[in-house]
Formats: C-alpha cells, sequence, structure tokens
C-alpha cells in the first residue's frame, strides 16, 4: 500500500488547481507553496468539454452531488460563452482579430 499512497499523493500534488477547478476535495494533506498550483486554469478543463468525445462525460464520476455537478456545468459553459463573447467584442471593436489568430481563420 505505500505505493499505492505515494502514487495517489503524486498525481493530488500534479494535478491540484484542476481538483480544486473541479471542487474535488481530497483527504491527501497538501503544503502550500508560493506558486500557483499545477494546472489551475480554466483552459484545461474548457478544453475538456470542447472535445465531442468526451465533453461533460466526466461529471458522471464526480463523487460530488447533483447540485455541485450542475453548478460546475453551468460555471464552465459561462466561462466559455464569456471567452466567446470577449473575442467577438474584440473583432467588432478593432476590427480584426489579433495577428496570430487572423491568419489561422483567413
Amino acid at each position: 500500500m505505500p505505493l499505492v499512497k505515494a502514487l495517489q499523493a503524486s498525481l493530488h500534488k500534479r494535478f491540484l488547481g484542476l481538483f480544486h477547478q473541479v471542487n474535488v476535495t481530497t483527504t491527501i494533506p497538501t503544503e502550500p507553496t508560493a506558486i500557483s498550483e499545477p494546472f489551475d486554469n480554466e483552459v484545461y478543463v474548457i478544453t475538456a468539454v470542447l472535445d465531442p468525445k468526451y465533453s461533460f462525460m466526466w461529471l458522471q464520476d464526480h463523487p460530488g452531488n447533483q447540485q455541485t455537478k450542475d453548478n460546475l456545468q453551468s460555471s464552465i459553459t459561462g466561462t466559455f460563452y464569456f471567452c466567446i463573447w470577449i473575442w467577438i467584442w474584440i473583432w467588432k471593436v478593432i476590427g480584426k482579430l489579433p495577428e496570430g489568430i487572423s491568419r489561422r481563420w483567413r
């Protein structure tokens, strides 16, 4: 069992930010760090949702209750729509997308 506990602690340490993003609590103690948590960005969760084969299917295995799952799904959806809204607003105000983006979408 020490190997299993070590692997579990390693996964928890590496993906702590992702666990916090999806409201998963664990019993493994964590050490406070001065830097931000790994994978602590909405882009990782939004990327999983944008995959048509995966989407929100991972919520079925989420340890929270149904209300927690519904809140998480609406939060992710709201963040995604907000990002799309910002890009459209930038496009309309500036008249074009930023240089790195505009070449790809021509």
